[in-house]
């Protein structure tokens, strides 16, 4: 049992290039090369003929396609691959040839609009940059000290003439 435990410590992997792909999940390739080494029994018999059909197909693509019927993430060159790529879920088998097309890709480029955050309609333009400049203090790391000068959200008057106004309205 221990000897076993080596052997898994041993295949801790960073990205592993198979031909021209690259897997970059080392624990999933681990199974994979464990089923068809043998040293994984597998779970049923289904489980066992696929494992079988792929060790027909060859150590490269068998490895490739239990790697991919576990969900690992394959690169070609600098695109990653989508899964079900090397092993058909459909048919719940390997797939024999592999034809590579633009839909097989998954990398595609999603251009999100960035929120703006915009002043409020009651700040007038001192009390909106004091505000900006206290929040770039808080995110550099300092500890802005005029808090307590500065007006009540919502208003442009000074902390005082809050306090006056307040008390009129009573």
């Amino acid at each position: 049992m221990a000897e076993r435990e080596a052997v898994r410590e041993a295949r801790v992997l960073k990205m592993t290039q198979i031909g021209p792909y690259t897997l970059l999940n080392s624990e999933k390739l681990g199974r994979a090369l464990d089923f068809l080494e043998g040293l994984v029994e597998p779970a049923n018999s289904e489980e066992a003929g696929i494992v079988a059909a792929c060790k027909k197909l060859g150590e490269e693509m068998g490895v490739l396609a239990l790697y991919d019927r576990s969900g690992g993430a394959v690169k070609l060159g600098e695109r990653k691959l989508a899964i079900g790529t090397f092993y058909d879920f459909t048919a719940r088998e390997p797939r024999k040839k592999v034809e590579i097309n633009e839909e097989d890709y998954t990398d595609e480029f999603v251009l999100v609009k960035k929120k703006t955050r915009k002043g409020r309609k009651s700040e007038d333009a001192g009390d909106r940059i004091k505000r900006l400049e206290r929040t770039a203090k808080k995110s550099s790391g300092k500890v802005a000290s005029e808090e307590e000068d500065t007006p009540p959200e919502g208003t442009g008057r000074a902390p005082e003439e809050e306090k006056k106004t307040r008390k009129g309205r009573k």
